[in-house]
């Protein structure tokens, strides 16, 4: 199971889509496979199972069929963002991003602004446009620019918009916005393509400083990302867990009432009862988070309920199905 989990994390980690099926029922319960270009992977034991298993699920969710149960996930990539620019609108934006599941590279040729990004966005220096042409064509790769001048805006915009893209959105006054616009018009650019732009950028908070800019450039791109339907199928810190066992997976299956968090969210739990990712929090996730650390330590898989009561501070109610299958060394 570790090696399924350690290809798992490294088609994420190319941007590489893939679907995660677990088995839900016995005898198979806990049995899992990766699906990726044509290939199942799996341990060889269970290769006979997901060969006859995998053509008859179709879609997301709990499915039932001849041989038992299984949960089928399609988990995309965490979206990137690139943002054009290193200032204060984009340092504020790189704290935020990061904490929203974009995998964030920031572009400028004044590495000396590189201190106030975020560590935990990947930099790079260069000259625009060469150093924005020098990032791997993505589809779903979503596009800030905040450079330091309205020129420079310009050229990033005219070097973006001839690549595919999930959106873009550029800083400026309307007036600015409009004298880009009538440059790229002028050029060629149909009027349709033009209105792809995200520009004035950010959704309309009344922001003024940096921070707040960035706040409403975050709430646009978190708005784009889930009418797209390109949120990542795992968070990011989750990702980095699974390449690092022991630990236990822990799998929503079902919601009914009021539950908080949808199916296919989940938790990774390690030995010592630390966590990644969270299906919800309060009194139910410390139980499962108990319920996981001894299904480590005796290595065995368990599919369960909870149950939201008002005794445990849940005051909506409702129940989750989940499934707990321990990753070992």
């Amino acid at each position: 199971m570790r090696e399924l989990y350690t290809s798992l994390q490294q088609l994420l980690r190319q941007g590489e889509p893939a679907v995660l099926v677990s088995a839900c029922s016995r005898p198979h319960l806990g049995w899992e496979m990766v699906y990726h270009g044509g290939d199942i992977l799996c341990p060889p034991e269970q290769r006979s199972l997901w060969q006859r298993v995998f053509p008859q699920l179709s879609g997301d969710g709990l499915h039932a069929t001849g041989g038992g149960e299984f949960f089928v996930q399609a988990i995309a990539p965490t979206p990137r963002l690139v943002i054009c620019g290193s200032g204060y609108i984009a340092a504020a934006l790189s704290q935020l991003a990061v904490h929203l599941e974009f995998s964030t590279l920031v572009l400028d040729d004044r590495a000396q602004l590189f201190d106030q990004i975020s560590p935990k966005a990947v930099t790079r220096c260069g000259a625009f446009p060469r150093v924005l042409e020098e990032v791997p064509v993505g589809g779903s790769d979503f596009y800030v620019i905040v450079t330091r001048g309205h020129a420079m805006d310009e050229v990033c915009l005219r070097s973006i918009l001839r690549r595919p893209h999930a959106y873009v959105g550029m800083i400026g006054s309307r007036s600015k916005v409009a004298a880009v616009k009538a440059h790229l018009a002028a050029d060629g650019w149909s009027e349709e393509r033009l209105e792809e732009v995200f520009a004035p950028i950010g959704l309309d908070i009344g922001a003024q400083t940096p921070e707040e800019i960035a706040l409403s450039i975050a709430a646009q791109l978190v708005q784009q990302r889930a009418q797209l339907g390109l949120a990542a199928g795992l968070p990011a810190q989750v990702v980095e867990a699974i390449g690092q066992p022991p630990f236990a997976m822990v799998t929503l299956l079902t919601k009914k009432g009021s539950a908080p968090r949808r199916p296919g969210t989940r938790m990774v739990v390690r030995p010592d009862g630390t966590t990644c990712g969270t299906i919800g929090g309060g009194k139910m996730e410390l139980e499962v988070t108990r319920q996981a650390v001894q299904c480590l330590h005796d290595g065995v898989c368990v599919r369960d309920t909870a149950t939201l009561t008002p005794e445990g501070g849940m005051l909506c109610g409702g129940t989750s199905e989940y499934l707990v299958v321990p990753v070992l060394d």
